[in-house]
């Protein structure tokens, strides 16, 4: 008689762990043994729920992400606070991926899971920790004041963790007002 054994294969989630800077981009990566795709969840409460990874506005097969030959999956540059509005608040969730082969038989709506589902399908969990990006601003200053005699212009630079724009008002001391809303480069 031949004998053989069955293994569950092994999922993992490397990444995003741990800090996240809500509204910064993400690679969402890991491994998954056996697996053809992945789906990303976030829980909230007693529910997990789909990430919209490709960020069409719509839950759907188009969200699950294809496993390579070598058991690895990628999908970069996923904005958490728009893939989900559970990681769009500080806080700590939960955060996993799913075998798309072990979601429930039958599930036509597979955006929402629970605990159980989660849990008994092939999964991995990790903890994510949301919080607020950091601001800075430098200014360019002669004698204290801010200076544009030169060019007509002012020099800004800073930080805004986790934005695509901010904006930059002025107000006089005769309560004169500017403001401009201008983009964050990614390296900012």
């Amino acid at each position: 008689d031949t004998s053989f054994e069955v293994e569950e294969g092994e999922l993992t989630l490397d990444s995003p762990t741990g800090d996240y800077t809500i509204g910064s981009e993400v690679d969402i990566n890991g491994s998954a043994q056996s697996a053809d795709e992945v789906a990303i969840y976030a829980r909230d409460n007693n529910e997990w729920e789909l990430l919209d990874v490709n960020d069409d506005d719509a839950l759907d097969e188009n969200d699950f992400i294809s496993v390579d030959s070598d058991d690895s999956f990628e999908e970069e540059d996923v904005n958490l606070r728009e893939a989900s509005n559970i990681l769009a608040f500080e806080g700590n969730y939960g955060i996993g991926a799913v075998d798309v082969a072990d979601l429930p038989d039958g599930a036509e709506n597979f955006d929402t899971l629970s605990n159980s589902d989660f849990s008994s399908a092939s999964s991995t969990r990790e903890t994510i920790t949301a919080q607020s990006g950091d601001l800075t601003a430098n200014f360019a200053t002669v004698n204290g004041q801010i200076a544009d005699e030169v060019d007509d212009d002012i020099d800004v630079s800073g930080t805004a963790t986790g934005q695509d724009n901010v904006v930059v008002a002025f107000v006089g001391q005769r309560g004169d007002t500017y403001a401009q809303e201008i983009s964050v480069d990614d390296d900012s």
